[in-house]
């Protein structure tokens, strides 16, 4: 199993259309970092109008999580 495929599972992504596509472990202190890609359609289901919409832009967006062991960890993701 990989490290992307551990931390997919971990972070229980499974059917959601989001994986791990990048993981980095590096700083001193030691820190985590996972990357986090959307596969595949480039249209997502509006929040608004529940409609399927095409994606034209996206920000990166990043959120603290819980440590992994003893590490810091950061999820990173670029986001409709």
């Amino acid at each position: 199993m990989t490290p992307n495929a551990l931390f997919e599972a971990a972070l229980q992504l499974g059917e959601t259309g989001w994986g791990v596509s990048e993981t980095k472990f590096q700083g001193e202190p030691k820190q985590l970092e996972l990357v986090l890609e959307h596969n595949g359609d480039r249209r997502v289901v509006c929040p608004e109008c529940q409609r399927r919409c095409t994606i034209y832009d996206r920000v990166e967006k990043r959120w603290r999580h819980l440590n992994f062991f003893q590490y810091r960890c950061e999820l990173v993701a670029q986001v409709p």
